[in-house]
């Protein structure tokens, strides 16, 4: 424990970082289905929004892992 509270990722930074990140993570959802529904969407705005979601998706993916890691 004392390994991970000395580095430069703490659970604080982490924690902080995950609650900014997991907002903008719905909101790009969010964007991303409204989006399917008007007659903008194409292939090129759905590579736009798998772009976006998919590093926060994998982001909070390694933050529920971390958060894992501390509980055990």
């Amino acid at each position: 424990m004392s390994i991970i509270t000395n580095a430069i990722f703490s659970p604080d930074i982490v924690e902080v970082s995950g609650r900014y990140m997991t907002v903008f993570l719905i909101i790009a959802l969010i964007a991303s289905l409204l989006a399917t529904d008007t007659k903008y969407w194409n292939n090129y705005v759905s590579n736009i929004f798998d772009a976006s979601t998919n590093p926060l998706l994998l982001i909070f993916g390694a933050i529920v892992i971390f958060k894992i890691i501390l509980i055990i």
